[in-house]
C-alpha cells in the first residue's frame, strides 16, 4: 500500500508508511526515534492518522528489494519411520 500515517508508540506520533493492513490492523514500518534506522510493527487503527509530511527515510523507499525472489513458504510434513532410520 504505501500509505503515509502517523503511528502513536512511546506516548509520542512517530512517521511510518503502512506495508499491509486489513480492517482491525494495520503491519506498517516507522521510525521509533529520530534516527535513520526503522522497525517494523502491526497496530490497530486507533494508533495511526494520515501523515501528509514527507520523511526522508521512509517515502520513496520501495516496500520490498526487487531483485529479491519471492518467499518461499515452508511446509511440514510427518516423519516417516524412513525419516527417523536416517
Amino acid at each position: 500500500m504505501g500509505d503515509r500515517v502517523w503511528v502513536r508508540r512511546d506516548d509520542s506520533w512517530r512517521p511510518g508508511v503502512i506495508l499491509c493492513s486489513s480492517r482491525s490492523a494495520a503491519t506498517l514500518r516507522y521510525r521509533p526515534a529520530e534516527t535513520v534506522g526503522t522497525a517494523v510493527d502491526t497496530v490497530t487503527s486507533h494508533s495511526l492518522r494520515p501523515r501528509h509530511d514527507e520523511d526522508p527515510y521512509l517515502d520513496d523507499v520501495p516496500l520490498a528489494d526487487p531483485d529479491r525472489p519471492p518467499p518461499v513458504l515452508a511446509t511440514r510434513q510427518p516423519a516417516t519411520s524412513t525419516d527417523l532410520r536416517a
